[in-house]
């Protein structure tokens, strides 16, 4: 459960529609003088660790045993 609350944070945090706020909010350090800098770049990588959280959060399935086979669904059919 902690596990997916820090990919949902990081999710929340680096979600490329809340750049707008953030950047101006780093302005005064050396981070955010990069980042505003180099804007496409981190519209790039934000947007790709925003993927990656959300699919770290969601798609997390445990590993199969030996021997299991994956069920579809449909009663053993």
């Amino acid at each position: 459960m902690v596990k997916k609350s820090f990919w949902a944070v990081l999710a929340l945090l680096s979600c490329p529609c809340h750049l707008a706020v953030i950047l101006p909010l780093l302005a005064g350090t050396s981070a955010g003088a990069y980042w505003i800098r180099h804007q496409s770049l981190a519209i790039g990588l934000f947007t790709v660790l925003f993927f990656f959280s959300l699919m770290m959060m969601f798609g997390k399935r445990k590993p199969m045993r030996s021997g299991e086979k994956e069920s579809c669904g449909l009663g053993g059919w």
